[in-house]
């Protein structure tokens, strides 16, 4: 998604600007990105925000259970909320180039689920504390684990359900390998990323410069990288299923939707307590609620034409 971004800024500049991409956290740890870009030692970081607990505690309307369904709607609306609530406010630290969401979170496990009741007595990893929240509320126990872990994790038996993206449990994480279950349908959460630029950096730029990343990025990057994902998730699910088929793995579970909305009642608890914390703090939590359900109707009518 990056990759494409940055050609797209050479072309429209007729390459004067040339970009580096250090991969595999060369520059840094995941969670030392932002301070990357507000120091100046990179010009533009990818930074997802659950690594920095308490430093944008609006974004995580974005975050909160069971509200998407298309990873498209949710970076289309995670964009218009951004730029009404977020973007003069938590982001306003750095430049704001686009920002996405990651695929919606499904269940792959070592035991079966297909109820509420069936999670109950084993353990799952969140990676944050609006996800770990969510799974208490299901029922399972919770382990603070990074995703880099859960594979091992899984393999011991030390956490017995993972939550992933379909193309995330296959590619980056590679969890469907030490799991014999998965469940669909359920769609918990989905996590969000910002795309930024140091401050200096941007103010250094010519104006025509400037507008060729505003341009590139924006509304439309954001919902093509929500896109992306959504391909990418139906691609990698049916390379589960393929692989489920040959050693013998029982075939994905879709939760009925009757079950998916006690499910969506037993995580309401989640939402109610976010706004309570948030409008304790003075910031338009439900203000904010209400526009992602009404930009995430108009969304998901608008992309299904």
């Amino acid at each position: 998604m990056q990759e494409p971004f940055i050609k797209e800024i050479e072309e429209l500049t007729n390459g004067k600007v040339k970009t580096t991409i250090y991969t595999g956290g060369a520059l840094g740890a995941p969670q030392d990105q932002y301070d990357l870009v507000l120091e100046g030692t990179a010009d533009i970081a990818l930074i997802s925000t659950g690594f920095y607990p308490g430093v944008f505690p609006s974004s995580l309307v974005m975050e909160l259970p069971m509200q998407f369904q298309s990873a498209e709607v949710a970076s289309a609306t995670y964009w218009d909320l951004a730029k009404k609530y977020l973007i003069d406010t938590e982001y306003s630290k750095a430049k704001v180039l686009f920002v996405k969401t990651t695929g919606l979170f499904n269940i792959l496990s070592n035991v079966e689920i297909k109820t509420l009741e069936d999670m109950k007595g084993f353990k799952t990893a969140a990676p944050s504390p609006m996800e770990a929240k969510t799974c208490g509320q299901l029922g399972l126990g919770v382990a603070a684990m990074p995703p880099p872990e859960h594979y091992n994790a899984l393999e011991r038996g030390l956490i017995e359900v993972s939550w992933n993206e379909w193309e995330g449990a296959y590619t980056a994480w590679k969890v469907y390998e030490v799991t014999k279950y998965r469940t669909g349908n359920i769609d918990l959460a989905t996590h969000t990323d910002i795309i930024i630029m140091n401050w200096d950096v941007w103010n250094s730029l010519s104006p025509d410069i400037q507008q060729a990343f505003e341009e590139a990025g924006g509304f439309n990057m954001a919902r093509e990288c929500g896109r992306i994902l959504d391909e990418a998730n139906e691609e990698f699910k049916q390379k589960i299923i393929e692989y489920d088929q040959e050693v013998g793995n029982p075939p994905i579970y879709y939760l009925p939707d009757d079950e998916r909305a006690r499910w969506k009642e037993a995580v309401a608890p989640v939402i109610e307590g976010w706004i309570k914390d948030q409008q304790a703090a003075g910031a338009p939590a439900k203000s904010m609620l209400d526009d992602l359900h009404a930009l995430r109707a108009k969304y998901a009518e608008q992309f299904s034409k």
